[in-house]
């Protein structure tokens, strides 16, 4: 059996300014100092925050 989530609504999309989000991300998961490889990526490579205001969700954990 496959597992989904599936969220409906309106997503801002905005860009990840200073990598902060993606450092605050990799520290809280691999810990402390794993934020450090995104702080050292060119400018060139954007990263982007989707926020979603879900409408409905719906999924199957069976």
């Amino acid at each position: 059996p496959q597992r989904y989530v599936e969220v409906r609504g309106t997503a801002l999309v905005s860009e990840d300014e200073g990598r902060a989000i993606a450092v605050r991300l990799a520290e809280r998961y691999k810990g402390p100092g794993a934020g450090e490889d995104f702080l050292k990526q060119p400018p060139e490579n954007v990263r982007v925050v989707l926020r979603i205001t879900p409408d409905r969700i719906t999924g199957n954990a069976a």
